[in-house]
């Protein structure tokens, strides 16, 4: 937790107020990048019928998702 606090700035004592571990820390982080890639596959999901062109479009999103969290 003190290498996380640090690389984002904040005291790790910040750190545990928000989060109360490094797992609870990467849970939400987890949650928090697959309610975005949800959120991002429903157009493709809704406007294609074809399996390839929406398993296409997913992946994109999905590395779309990554690209913004990964900077």
């Amino acid at each position: 937790m003190r290498a996380i606090a640090k690389e984002a700035g904040v005291a790790s004592g910040n750190a545990y107020y928000y989060f109360g571990s490094k797992e609870e820390l990467i849970q939400v982080h987890y949650a928090r990048n697959h309610a975005e890639h949800a959120a991002a596959c429903r157009p493709v999901l809704a406007g294609q019928t074809r399996l390839g062109t929406r398993m296409r479009g997913v992946l994109r999103a999905l590395l779309a998702v990554l690209d913004e969290v990964l900077g």
